[in-house]
């Protein structure tokens, strides 16, 4: 679970406590570590990080939690913001990176605690969010009987969950790329679950140029405050062919 609090943590139980440092740019990501009041308290010094080091300090962190086996982690964001960037920005790297680790992790909780107004409501819209959008190809369509009987349909009746079905025809990575970033972005959703591939096989593209269209769909979604569920084709191709040995490898790289 992701919440956002307003102002210090008094009265709240954490395991862990990371504590972000204006520390200069060449201390970032080095975190110190002390034990007090029944909490680890991490130290990390950020300075003017840009996107990437803030995104690397956040997996870094929820990953030193995971790493002790705790459940609940807080960071303190403080006035001055995360690094260099606009809290907007900041909240979709933090928020982003605590969804796709608490989908596999020890850790249960991550709480934001928020020291002005503006960065406390942009933190709390974007931990809101709670849609999940399926992109892909006629696998996540439905073909040949169409969305209703879908995976996607099937799965949000048996888990009770919305899913929104963006499956296309005959729609290749590098369609699905474009249609993340103008489709599926601005709809804000929690997660994108991403199943694709099997059409650039069927028409000859290299493992490469999925891998590097995969990639990049996980990248932009992050980059967006969006976590993203890579999931592999059917081995088995509709029309006849199977997913290359590689293709496992590649999704596993991106």
């Amino acid at each position: 679970m992701i919440t956002v609090s307003k102002g210090d943590l008094a009265g709240t139980a954490v395991d862990a406590i990371v504590n972000i440092s204006p520390a200069p740019l060449e201390d970032a990501l080095v975190a110190g570590e002390s034990f007090k009041g029944g909490s680890f308290i991490y130290t990390f010094g950020m300075g003017e990080a840009d996107k990437a080091e803030v995104r690397l300090f956040t997996r870094k962190a929820l990953l030193r939690a995971e790493e002790r086996g705790l459940h609940n982690i807080a960071f303190l964001v403080p006035v001055t913001g995360v690094g260099e960037l606009a809290p907007e920005t900041a909240a979709q790297v933090m928020v982003s990176e605590a969804r796709c680790l608490l989908v596999h992790s020890s850790v249960e909780n991550v709480i934001f605690s928020i020291f002005t107004d503006t960065a406390f409501e942009t933190f709390s819209k974007i931990a809101r969010r709670d849609q999940v959008v399926c992109l892909g190809d006629s696998i996540t369509y439905g073909y040949p009987g169409g969305p209703e009987t879908s995976w996607v349909a099937l799965s949000s009746k048996m888990a009770g969950l919305t899913l929104v079905n963006e499956g296309m025809n005959g729609d290749s990575t590098r369609g699905m790329l474009d249609r993340l970033q103008y489709d599926v972005r601005p709809m804000g959703p929690a997660y994108v679950i991403i199943l694709g591939g099997a059409n650039d096989i069927l028409l000859g593209s290299s493992v490469e140029e999925i891998q590097n269209n995969i990639k990049t769909m996980a990248r932009v979604a992050l980059d967006a405050g969006i976590c993203p569920v890579l999931v592999m084709p059917p081995p088995a191709l509709p029309g006849g062919g199977f997913v290359p040995p590689g293709l496992a490898g590649c999704l596993a790289e991106a």
